[in-house]
């Protein structure tokens, strides 16, 4: 089968960000070639419109745009242009459309995929179904809905989405919590739903030794609180430097970890001199492998308050590693973290609540291999296997309703 991702790529492949649809988009494009099958990813945080191949996969950036031929430049081009530009002129630049628009049809007539399975269905969605041709089937992953529900641009962004939901395409949601969410926040969705998780790469996180991950990546003896994502609001990072504070005046000597780019990072540090707590705190860009494994396992808890997690792969990471977890209550899906068994759940985004979770969790005796064992239920080798039989139904299904458009009588 070949398969088009369309995607970010980590950086460890040279995608110039980083965040959980980047790592599930590669992992799913190098679990997808050792299975046998032909990928390509158009990546759109790839510098300068890069192509590439790496462990087999090739890659495809989003270039600068280029003078085209007045042959290339057709009414059906102008006319599939113009539907971009009507979706997503009020969530995005001018230039951003016309430069997807331009490398999806590239890419397209040099793969010539079986099937596009394009990530995140508000905007990289809308840029490029215009450009796909009717007889190559498409799916969109649903990672998330916070564009639906956090920023200035909420409004706009739910009408986006609304009219992809339209288009009648496939979409694949990671967790039941987050279509429920979805479906509360846009109607008349036409196309086919399933679940089905983000999958994690057991191989990369191993349970190990703390004191020597601790050691290793220079991180003091001390109870240590570890939070991997962009220091933003939504994501907890303020909450849990809230509940940290408190714990401090309790007499915890408290080290916390926060590993993540972008986001609000120098209102962040404001916070933790406000709170006294820059010294207790190592506060670092996301780093690849090996340092997160290590993170993970260095930490005696990976605590993330996040008010919205779709699926929440990272509490399944720092699982890997025989961490436990503390978590917003209905904020991450209960099939993820169950409260007591893996982790414990705040039931209230409140720093005193946080607070008395994270203390009971130290207190609590957890089985790492348990936690570990729990976290290998989602890796690569027990669901891309379903992603395949997906991809085949889709298929199938398209060319059967594409023969029946061209034979009704049958």
């Amino acid at each position: 089968m070949k398969i088009l991702l369309i995607g970010p790529v980590p950086p460890d492949v040279g995608g110039d960000t980083s965040g959980g649809v980047a790592t599930h988009t590669w992992g799913l494009a190098a679990h997808l070639v050792e299975a046998g099958h032909r990928v390509a990813v158009l990546a759109d945080n790839l510098p300068n419109g890069e192509q590439d191949k790496a462990k087999g996969v090739r890659l495809f950036g989003i270039p600068r745009l280029k003078p085209m031929s007045a042959l290339a430049v057709t009414k059906s081009y102008f006319r599939q242009l113009n539907m971009v530009y009507k979706r997503t002129h009020s969530v995005s630049g001018r230039l951003a459309p016309l430069r997807y628009f331009a490398a999806v049809r590239a890419v397209l007539d040099e793969f010539e995929p079986d099937i596009v399975h394009v990530h995140h269905f508000e905007v990289r969605y809308a840029y490029s179904y215009p450009a796909l041709p009717p007889h190559i089937p498409v799916v969109s992953t649903v990672h998330s809905v916070t564009n639906l529900k956090y920023g200035p641009a909420v409004k706009q962004y739910r009408t986006l989405a609304g009219e992809n939901a339209a288009d009648g395409t496939p979409l694949i949601f990671v967790s039941d919590k987050l279509k429920e969410q979805f479906d509360r926040l846009v109607e008349d969705v036409k196309g086919p739903c399933h679940i089905l998780p983000n999958p994690l790469d057991a191989k990369k996180f191993v349970l190990g030794s703390r004191r020597a991950a601790r050691k290793q990546i220079g991180f003091p003896e001390k109870t240590t609180l570890a939070l991997v994502g962009s220091p933003l609001e939504h994501k907890g990072a303020f909450l849990l430097a809230r509940a940290v504070s408190l714990l401090v005046s309790r007499g915890r000597d408290i080290h916390l970890a926060v590993i993540g780019d972008g986001g609000d990072a120098e209102r962040f540090r404001e916070l933790l001199d406000d709170l006294d707590l820059t010294e207790r705190t190592t506060l670092r860009r996301h780093i690849d492998n090996p340092y997160l494994p290590l993170v993970y396992n260095a930490a005696d808890l990976f605590v993330m308050p996040s008010r919205s997690e779709s699926f929440g792969l990272v509490y399944l990471e720092a699982m890997l590693c025989g961490t436990p977890v503390v978590a917003l209550d209905n904020a991450v899906p209960e099939e993820v973290v169950p409260h007591g068994k893996v982790g414990l759940l705040a039931h209230v985004a409140d720093p005193e609540v946080l607070a008395v979770a994270v203390e009971r969790a130290l207190e609590m005796k957890w089985d790492r291999k348990a936690l570990a064992r729990h976290a290998r239920n989602f890796s690569w080798q027990h669901l891309l296997p379903q992603f395949v039989a997906l991809y085949q139904e889709i298929i199938d299904n398209h060319n059967a309703l594409a023969d029946a458009r061209v034979s009704p009588g049958r």
